[in-house]
């Protein structure tokens, strides 16, 4: 975390700015996951929708999504990304190189399907992408399972990345749904 964040005097760590990578850092080295805010909850209405192609919305915020960035499916495959980088660079994980740089690079397919499938413009593609996309995440999911059946990730820490990936998983396979709707 360095140059991140504000300083704890306290213990000397730098601590997070943002909410969702204190989250992420709480469920993940503090212990238990930390209550989620409404909006975060599995079944809240932050799941985007189709308007057009290229034009999609949340039901929490008004308004059209321009870039991929915007999409709360990609927000939360970094969010993903990220705690799973955060994971495989501690020991004894961090040791396997195989299992550490596979599911690296499954958890960034995530996020980078979600963004060039929005790019192409198009629905059907986007779709395609979308399906990709969920694929990624459920190889995350398997190897996620191997490195606690390894003993790499404690019961805690494997329940709180399983849980951010079948969320995931979830808003995605939404955004997927809404977007085969509006194809046909």
């Amino acid at each position: 975390m360095k140059g991140r964040g504000t300083r704890d005097e306290g213990r000397g760590t730098a601590m997070p700015n943002n909410r969702a990578e204190r989250r992420i850092l709480s469920d993940l080295e503090i212990g238990p996951p930390a209550k989620p805010q409404p909006a975060d909850e599995p079944g809240s209405d932050r799941v985007a929708y189709a308007i057009s192609p290229c034009e999609y919305s949340t039901v929490a915020e008004a308004g059209p999504v321009r870039n991929f960035e915007d999409l709360i499916a990609w927000q939360k495959a970094r969010e993903l990304a990220k705690a799973i980088y955060i994971a495989t660079r501690q020991r004894p994980f961090s040791q396997d190189f195989g299992l550490a740089g596979q599911i690296q690079r499954a958890a960034v397919s995530v996020m980078s399907n979600i963004a060039e499938g929005h790019e192409r413009g198009s629905s059907s593609e986007f779709h395609h992408f979308l399906s990709n996309a969920k694929g990624s995440c459920a190889e995350v999911r398997c190897q996620l399972y191997v490195a606690f059946d390894a003993e790499y990730l404690d019961e805690g820490r494997f329940r709180a990345l399983m849980a951010l990936t079948q969320e995931v998983n979830r808003i995605i396979g939404g955004l997927r749904a809404a977007i085969g709707a509006r194809r046909k």
